[in-house]
């Protein structure tokens, strides 16, 4: 089916699956960088690095797929992610919801894990890492949950 005959539902539901897989993409792309620096194998290392491109490309596609999608909708409802059908509107901030408090989770197990130890397992750009990784697998399986338990 070309995007061009989807009905505005139908172009807002791949809309959004496209942006999970897009997250999901992006957050475990966000949780090797913060992981690398861990590991001291070299195959293990270089596997990582194939996952990681992997990733980049899922989120490249997913990014270019979504954005075509978005030229069939309203550009403002896509500017500010707001979907026609209500259960998508729902899925979507419900998701968002989960996403800030898994990252609210992580920011505060970071924090009070700082302030514990002194020798850290973790630098200052891992725990970046971590937090926006917590932000995208947060949504992403989110709405992956939400979309799968409506079907």
């Amino acid at each position: 089916m070309d995007i061009d005959d989807l009905t505005r539902p139908d172009a807002e539901l791949k809309y959004l699956r496209e942006r999970m897989k897009a997250n999901i993409a992006f957050g475990l792309g966000a949780l090797l960088i913060a992981t690398y620096g861990l590991v001291d194998d070299k195959t293990i290392k270089t596997l990582m690095g194939i996952f990681g491109i992997l990733c980049a490309f899922v989120l490249l596609y997913s990014t270019v797929i979504s954005h075509s999608l978005g030229k069939s909708m309203n550009k403002k409802d896509v500017d500010s992610r707001n979907y026609s059908d209500e259960y998508l509107n729902f899925i979507h901030h419900k998701a968002y919801k989960h996403a800030f408090d898994v990252t609210c989770v992580v920011t505060g197990f970071m924090w009070y894990w700082s302030t514990k130890e002194d020798d850290l397992m973790f630098s200052t750009q891992s725990c970046l890492a971590l937090v926006i990784a917590a932000l995208g697998l947060g949504y992403g399986f989110s709405v992956f949950y939400l979309l799968r338990k409506s079907a």
